[in-house]
């Protein structure tokens, strides 16, 4: 029962520390495109726009991907997960659980947003739409 609290403890410590590190940089690329956005269409300069935000996109992916890592690392069999789901879950795993959704559901928000933005900017969306896998869980590596 401890050794499961504190793998929960450290699941929800890996979580909440990539939450720290990628919405200011997800929120800075929706800054950036929004920028974009309210410039005239012929002002705008998307090659910038996707060179500025690349980076940051690539950043919040590799900090996606370590949770991913350390998460599996902790709880390789996925009991954790298991039983986070189930009416007997500690409130430890509950913890776990209620930080991953919320990282979840803000990293799609944050995507979906952009997304849209860059719609009225097609050369940055096309740039940029495989930039946003490494967000999402969908593989491109």
């Amino acid at each position: 029962m401890e050794k499961d609290k504190r793998i929960a403890n450290n699941v929800s410590n890996a979580i909440s520390g990539c939450q720290d590190t990628i919405k200011p940089l997800l929120s800075q690329v929706n800054t950036y495109i929004e920028e974009e956005d309210r410039k005239d269409p012929k002002a705008r300069n998307e090659d910038e726009l996707v060179q500025k935000c690349a980076p940051l996109i690539s950043q919040a992916g590799d900090a996606l991907q370590k949770c991913n890592s350390d998460i599996r690392g902790l709880d390789g069999t996925g009991e954790l997960r298991m039983r986070a789901q189930g009416e007997d879950a500690l409130p430890e795993e509950r913890r776990a659980a209620k930080y991953l959704s919320e990282l979840t559901g803000e990293t799609t928000r944050s995507v979906e947003e952009a997304k849209q933005k860059l719609k009225s900017m097609p050369k940055a969306e096309k740039k940029m739409s495989g930039l946003w896998k490494v967000c999402t869980c969908k593989k491109n590596r």
